[in-house]
């Protein structure tokens, strides 16, 4: 039997306030985004034509074809894609507001499916695009038209081991929770500081998307060997957000939860 799923190269897409915008606008910005990201893929060597692609709306997903660079889209890409941003963004747009992305880059294993791209890759690189870091970055950098998110074996196989020009120092770790945990991410505004941006208050949405938040610590003094006794009590009503609250070996916690109907028995 053939393997359908392969490893390859994935980039996903998001615009910032698609939905605060009216149908015209809306129109404009999703011509605006193809014409930007097919301007910065030809001038950074990312060839689109062997790509597969998954519209949004307002954002994309790319999947390179195999054999592709894994460097241009963390190097070049982003950088001709400033370049393509900060020209659309300087010429007349009308009434339509600047386009300003998120780009998240990931490698994984992908399939094509009956209704789309089924891989733990897709997921992952949908995720980090969509977390609340992301979002919060791109909120803060306020001069900024793109900030950069990189997964894990990005960061370490190519950044960090100096396959791209980009320096480490260039990007802040962040962590953001999904359904299965808290995962961890590189964030990068090329041309800015990353590290300066404050990212707090951004929480985390139903769907598990993420939050700039740092995740809940035990206590140095909890021994992780002995077995954990929690007592808990769950304060709030019946459908919302609670708060869980209780010790670990006498050590006092508390953290926000979300819950859906309560069943007593």
């Amino acid at each position: 039997m053939t393997e359908p799923f392969h490893r390859r190269v994935l980039l996903s897409l998001d615009a910032q306030a698609y939905g605060s915008r009216g149908d015209h606008q809306q129109l404009e910005l999703q011509r605006a985004l193809t014409q930007v990201v097919a301007e910065a893929a030809g001038r950074a060597g990312v060839d689109l034509a062997a790509a597969d692609r998954q519209a949004a709306g307002d954002g994309m997903l790319i999947i390179l074809a195999p054999g592709s660079s894994e460097v241009a889209p963390v190097d070049a890409f982003p950088r001709e894609l400033v370049r393509a941003l900060r020209d659309y963004n300087g010429g007349d747009r009308g009434d339509s507001p600047r386009l300003r992305l998120r780009l998240a880059v990931h490698q994984g294993l992908v399939a094509t499916g009956d209704n789309g791209y089924p891989g733990a890759g897709v997921v992952v690189v949908a995720r980090m695009v969509d977390s609340g870091p992301a979002r919060a970055a791109l909120k803060a950098a306020s001069a900024a038209d793109l900030v950069l998110l990189v997964s894990r074996t990005i960061y370490f196989d190519l950044v960090v081991q100096s396959h791209t020009s980009v320096q480490p120092q260039a990007f802040r770790q962040v962590e953001y929770e999904t359904k299965e945990g808290a995962e961890v991410a590189w964030l990068s505004v090329p041309g800015g500081d990353a590290h300066a941006l404050d990212l707090s208050g951004e929480s985390s949405d139903a769907s598990g998307a993420g939050h700039a938040g740092t995740a809940a610590e035990i206590p140095a003094s909890v021994d992780a060997a002995a077995p954990t006794k929690a007592r808990v009590v769950v304060n709030g009503g019946v459908h919302g957000g609670n708060v869980v609250q209780g010790t670990l070996h006498g050590t006092a916690f508390n953290f926000g939860i979300q819950t859906g109907d309560r069943h007593d028995g």
